[in-house]
């Protein structure tokens, strides 16, 4: 049993101080926060010989915390936790080697510096040897009320955020022109906690945009939201976002068409819009984009003849995210998508909510059929783009596609039959009506009446999760009108 233990202390170590193991993180975060309080003070040495002893205290207590969350995830991943369990070993004192070997990693060598820190804060050398003796009591017991939290969050599905004490450290990029009103601050950040990881969005970086004025609160949002969507799209594609909801998005054999087929969705509410393509933006598509007003593109890339052209409109804001060239991939081993959704964390009446995002990739092969009549190949094709956008629409939220062409949005309606009518109403002004096109439907119908609206004006199938009381009713309806019912068994709710 000792050397089973040990060979668990052994491994974690090695995971620990390997590259990129993260034991550092702890140190560097430890340094920054004791380096930073003197310049945030100001030259007050008996201030800072006061206030010393519980900036070394809090400044270790945060670094102690950081990756307790990952302690069991990594393990979990790769199916080391199974073997756990089948070690000869007591999980209790498993679970105690591995908060050792973290401990070793992170806490000890933040009481190695503690002293050396104290000395330059002006701490007297009496108190250091108090804080030191606290920290060998302090930051053990932390790390195990921290492996608590792992263990629980590791158990929950999808919960690798959800711990019991989140440390999020950000710094500022820039202070943008202004917050979601021309009267309201705002400022963009990022993470610093790790490096930007490939199912980021263009900003986790930090990168300015290529041209273009300062961006807004909005320009982030409604362009992060752009990418999020194009991410999902196949082949050249290009989609248009209006408050992050798209008001027009195509697939087609070339960017150009894509981008006309895409504005011809709703050109109205184009105007003023964030563009986001899946392919490089070359010359003639460059000319095509300044026919309008826009607020930013965001594509993998620009070609300088590209630049040359679009430097005629010197506002239009051009962001790169080289991922958009990279075509949905198969659903990974954990069944997520390279995408990056708005709102897995936010303030709401004062509480800080976190969320893992909806990330979870969708497989129309898992899809069940529920009428008589399956769809056919072509509907099946504009089922499946319909469902990917209406994910990206906020609730409650319909969208019409014909021959891989948005045509007609509901978005943010209080009731679902609202949303209905509002996409068929797009679709009939500017498509010369919603007949031969299909639905999707980001929750289940409650009733009857809104597939009724859009079966009515023509369409002919539609995907929805299901899961209604009265999804019998939903399914007779259809039926009497020959159209298909498709249900995925997951909703995209947003808000």
């Amino acid at each position: 049993m000792n050397a089973a233990l040990a060979a668990i202390l052994k491994r974690d170590l090695r995971l620990a101080f390997r590259a990129g193991g993260g034991a550092g993180i702890g140190v560097i975060f430890f340094l920054a926060v004791v380096t930073i309080v003197p310049f945030a003070v100001g030259p007050d040495l008996p201030l800072l010989k006061r206030i010393g002893p519980a900036v070394l205290w809090i400044g270790a207590l945060l670094a102690s915390l950081l990756g307790l969350e990952r302690i069991f995830a990594a393990d979990h991943e790769d199916g080391s936790l199974d073997l756990l369990f089948l070690a000869p070993v007591p999980l209790v004192l498993a679970a105690a080697a591995k908060a050792l070997a973290h401990w070793i990693a992170t806490g000890l060598p933040l009481i190695v510096m503690a002293p050396i820190l104290g000395l330059m804060l002006g701490v007297d050398p009496r108190a250091l040897a108090a804080v030191t003796a606290t920290l060998l009591a302090g930051t053990p017991a932390v790390t195990f009320i921290g492996l608590l939290a792992g263990a629980l969050a590791v158990t929950l599905p999808r919960s690798g955020l959800l711990v019991a004490v989140l440390v999020l450290p950000l710094e500022k990029v820039e202070t943008l022109r202004y917050g979601e009103n021309p009267h309201q601050a705002a400022a963009r950040y990022r993470r610093t906690d790790r490096a930007p990881r490939e199912t980021d969005g263009p900003f986790a970086a930090g990168t300015p945009p290529l041209q273009g004025k300062a961006l807004s609160y909005n320009n982030v949002l409604d362009a992060s939201a752009a990418t999020a969507i194009a991410r999902q799209l196949r082949g050249p594609a290009c989609v248009i976002v209006k408050h992050t909801n798209p008001c027009g998005a195509a697939e087609r054999a070339t960017l150009l068409d894509a981008w006309t087929a895409a504005l011809a969705g709703d050109p109205e509410a184009a105007f003023g819009g964030v563009v986001a393509v899946t392919r490089p933006v070359d010359a003639e598509l460059a000319a095509a984009l300044t026919s309008l007003f826009l607020e930013v593109v965001v594509a993998p890339a620009f070609e300088p003849a590209a630049l040359g052209v679009l430097a005629a409109k010197p506002n239009l804001r051009l962001v790169l995210d080289p991922r958009l060239a990279d075509d949905p991939a198969a659903p990974r081993v954990d069944g997520r998508l390279t995408v990056d959704y708005l709102g897995s964390v936010r303030s709401a009446g004062g509480a800080i909510l976190v969320g893992a995002p909806d990330d979870l990739a969708d497989d129309p092969t898992e899809w069940v059929t529920l009428s008589s009549r399956a769809p056919t190949a072509a509907e099946s094709a504009d089922l499946d783009l319909a469902w990917r956008l209406v994910r990206s629409v906020v609730s409650n939220a319909i969208v019409l596609v014909r021959d891989g062409q948005l045509v007609g949005l509901g978005s943010g309606q209080v009731s679902r039959v609202d949303a209905c009518r509002q996409a068929v109403a797009k679709a009939e002004r500017f498509h010369g009506g919603a007949r031969g096109s299909v639905a999707a439907s980001d929750a289940f119908f409650p009733f009857a009446d809104g597939p009724e609206v859009l079966m009515g004006a023509g369409v002919t199938a539609i995907v929805q999760p299901g899961g209604s009381v009265r999804d019998a009713e939903v399914l007779a309806a259809a039926e009497t009108r020959g159209a298909a019912m498709v249900i995925t068994a997951r909703r995209h709710f947003r808000h």
